[in-house]
C-alpha cells in the first residue's frame, strides 16, 4: 500500500500513558519480524504496566511512533547504553515499520525525529546501534543516516543461528559543531 501524502504519517514519542499502544507495537514487531531482533516475543509479552510505561517515557529511554490516521504503523526506541557507566553514549533500537506502510520514507522519518531528540540529551555523545548480517533493510537505513560501521562481532541469535553482528556509531558532538 502506497501512501503519497507523507503529511498523514505523524512521528512523535510515546508519553507514559501511551504505554499499551507501545506494548502493542512492540510485541507485534517481535511477532511479524522475529529473526531481526535482538529480543523475542516470549521474553516481553508478560512484562508488566511499569516496565511498559518506562519503555514509552523515562529518562533512559524513549520510545518514538509513526501514526497514520491515529493507528500505530511503526516504532523506533532510544535509551542510554546500560554498558556505558558515563551514561555518555545511547542506544537505537527496534526499528520496525508495518509491511504495509513500508516504502514510503518512514525510516527517514523515524531517524530524523530520534537524531533530532538525542541531540537535545546533551549528555550523550554517540548514538550506537546493530544488527544481523543479513537485515540489509537495516543496514541501509543506518548507513543513510551517518552511521558508521566500527566493528563485527559473531553472535548466537535467539533464534540459535549464529551469524555477525554489525555495529554502527553516529558522533552526536559532531553532527552539533555542524549545526553551529
Amino acid at each position: 500500500m502506497q501512501h503519497d501524502d507523507n503529511k498523514s504519517f505523524l512521528c512523535r514519542a510515546f508519553v507514559p500513558d501511551e504505554w499499551q499502544l507501545c506494548r502493542d507495537i512492540r510485541l507485534e514487531a517481535l511477532l511479524e519480524e522475529p529473526s531481526v531482533f535482538s529480543s523475542q516475543y516470549s521474553l516481553e509479552e508478560h512484562k508488566d504496566e511499569a516496565y511498559w510505561r518506562a519503555t514509552a517515557s523515562s529518562d533512559h529511554c524513549t520510545m518514538f511512533a509513526v501514526f497514520y490516521e491515529g493507528a500505530v504503523v511503526g516504532c523506533v526506541g532510544i535509551a542510554t547504553m546500560r554498558d556505558d557507566v558515563s551514561g555518555s553514549s545511547a542506544i537505537l533500537w527496534g526499528t520496525y515499520i508495518k509491511k504495509q506502510f513500508r516504502s514510503n520514507g518512514l525510516s527517514r522519518l523515524l531517524y530524523k525525529v530520534l537524531i533530532d531528540f538525542a541531540l537535545t540529551k546533551k549528555h550523550w555523545q554517540k548514538i550506537h546501534v546493530s544488527h544481523r548480517a543479513t537485515n540489509l533493510t537495516s543496514k541501509k537505513a543506518t548507513l543513510a543516516h551517518g552511521f558508521k560501521y566500527v566493528r563485527s562481532k559473531t553472535k548466537i541469535w535467539h533464534d540459535g543461528i549464529q551469524e555477525d553482528e554489525l555495529c554502527y556509531e553516529l558522533d552526536l558532538n559532531a553532527i552539533r559543531r555542524s549545526r553551529k
